[in-house]
C-alpha cells in the first residue's frame, strides 16, 4: 500500500474509538450532505456517492483491538481530499477528512460523520447490475446524476465512477483508491437504453466497444437435419447442387455474430423425401433484457439465410431465402417467464412465435427448456426444403 496509507495507519492508532465491522451498504445523512455507500462483492472495496458534490474511493483495513477503518480519496467539485471512515455501532461512521494540499501529522481539516438512513437504495435508471462482455458491472446512481460501482473482470475488481445525464455517462475505471479524476480522460463512456452501449478501456487492455444489460447468456444453436421434400432432379427426382446456409444474431445496437451453419464444398445429389444430417453446434453471448418494451436489448434476432444453387437449367431464379426470428418470445420461454401454452398452436404440434418465419416444438425436461425450430423453403410445387435446428441457454 502506498505511503499515504501507511502515514495513516499510523495516525489512526492515536484514535481509541472502538470500531463496528463493515459500513453498510445504503443511503447515509451526514454533516456534508448525503452518502451513497456500496461495497465490492469481496469487501475489499467500497464506493461512495458525495451529494451532488462528488466521488468517494475506498478501501478497508483492520486495526487490532479497533476493527475496520475505511480510508480513501474524495471529490468535491473536481478538488480531491482525502477521509478516513470508522464504523460505529450505530451502523453509521465516525470519520475525518483532509484536503491534499493540507500537510502535518495527524492533521484533519474536520470530522465527517455518518448516519445510516436506508439500506435501499433510489431505483434510478444506472442503479442497476449489468452483465458485459468484459463481466459484471454494478452500479449506483444518486439524484444528482453521480454513479459509482464496480467491475468484476478477469478475477479482478475495479472501481467505477463517473456522471450521467441526459441518458449518457462519461467516466473511469481505475484500480487505485487515492485519485479521482474529473473531465478528462475518461475510460468509460456509454449510452443507456434500458441497457447500455459504449467503450471502455480496463486497465492493462486496449479501447473497445462494449455491451451492458440485465441478462447475458450464451445462446447455443445446434443446426440438426436439412430436407428435400420435392425436387425436379433427374434421374428418380435426385437434385444436382450446393446448400449454403448461414446465421447472424443482432439487435438494435449492431450484430453480435454471425455463423456458417452448413456448406456443400462440391456439388452433391439430393434425392427427394431425403433427410440429411448435419449436427453442428455454434454458440456466441447474447445480451437482453426481459424488462419493458423497449431498449437495446429487448427484442434480439436471428436471421438466417438458405441457398440451393442447382447445376441444370433455369439457375436464373433467385435461390437466396431470408428469414427473421423474433427472440423476445423465445428468451421469456427459455427463461420460466412463459409457458408452451402462451403460444398459438401450429400444424404438427409446433408453436407460433410472433414476429418469426419459423415454428416451434416447445419441450421441457430435467428442468431445462428446448426450443427447436423448423425452417420450410419453397422454390415451386417442385421444388421444397426444410431444416431443423434447437436453441438453448448455456
Amino acid at each position: 500500500m502506498k505511503i499515504f496509507f501507511t502515514t495513516l495507519l499510523a495516525i489512526l492508532l492515536y484514535n481509541t474509538v472502538l470500531a463496528n465491522d463493515k459500513l453498510k451498504d445504503g443511503v447515509f445523512t451526514s454533516p456534508h450532505g448525503e452518502v451513497h455507500i456500496l461495497n465490492s462483492k469481496s469487501g475489499n472495496k467500497a464506493v461512495g456517492l458525495y451529494n451532488k458534490y462528488g466521488h468517494i474511493l475506498l478501501s478497508p483495513f483492520t486495526i487490532t483491538g479497533r476493527g475496520t477503518v475505511y480510508t480513501g480519496a474524495f471529490s468535491n467539485n473536481c478538488k480531491n481530499g482525502l477521509v478516513s471512515f470508522s464504523p460505529n455501532s450505530t451502523n453509521g461512521w465516525n470519520g475525518n477528512y483532509k484536503w491534499k494540499t493540507t500537510t502535518g501529522f495527524n492533521k484533519w481539516d474536520g470530522g465527517w460523520n455518518g448516519t445510516l438512513q436506508s439500506t435501499n437504495f433510489p431505483n434510478n435508471e444506472l442503479t442497476k447490475t449489468f452483465q458485459t462482455k468484459l463481466g459484471t458491472m454494478q452500479l449506483i446512481q444518486n439524484s444528482n446524476g453521480r454513479v459509482a460501482g464496480f467491475l468484476y473482470t478477469n478475477n479482478k475488481e475495479f472501481y467505477v465512477y463517473g456522471d450521467y445525464k441526459n441518458k449518457q455517462f462519461k467516466g473511469y475505471i481505475t484500480s487505485d483508491e487515492n485519485t479521482i479524476k474529473c473531465n478528462t480522460g475518461f475510460t468509460l463512456s456509454f449510452d443507456w437504453n434500458h441497457g447500455i452501449y459504449g467503450t471502455v478501456t480496463v486497465p492493462g487492455f486496449s479501447k473497445q466497444n462494449f455491451r451492458g444489460s440485465e441478462s447475458r447468456n450464451l445462446l447455443e444453436l445446434k443446426f440438426q437435419t436439412i430436407k428435400n421434400y420435392a425436387n425436379k432432379g433427374r434421374p428418380r427426382d435426385k437434385e444436382w447442387g450446393k446448400i449454403n446456409i448461414t446465421m447472424i444474431l443482432y439487435d438494435d445496437i449492431g450484430t453480435l455474430f454471425t455463423r456458417d451453419l452448413y456448406t456443400d464444398q462440391t456439388n452433391k445429389r439430393y434425392q427427394e423425401n431425403q433427410s440429411y444430417d448435419v449436427n453442428r453446434t455454434v454458440s456466441g453471448d447474447i445480451f437482453y433484457s426481459l424488462v419493458g418494451p423497449a431498449g437495446y436489448y429487448s427484442n434480439p434476432r436471428l436471421g438466417f439465410s438458405f441457398t440451393h444453387r442447382r447445376t441444370r437449367a433455369s439457375n436464373a431464379e433467385d435461390r437466396l431465402r431470408l428469414s427473421t426470428i423474433s427472440l423476445k418470445s423465445i428468451l421469456e420461454y427459455l427463461n420460466f417467464q412463459r409457458d408452451a401454452s402462451s403460444f398459438v398452436n401450429g400444424p404438427d404440434g409446433r408453436k407460433i412465435i410472433p414476429d418469426s418465419d419459423h415454428t416451434f416444438w416447445l419441450t421441457e425436461a430435467n428442468g431445462k427448456r428446448t426450443v427447436r425450430g423448423y425452417a420450410f423453403i419453397k422454390y415451386g410445387n417442385d421444388d421444397k426444403w426444410g431444416y431443423f435446428y434447437t436453441l438453448k441457454l448455456k
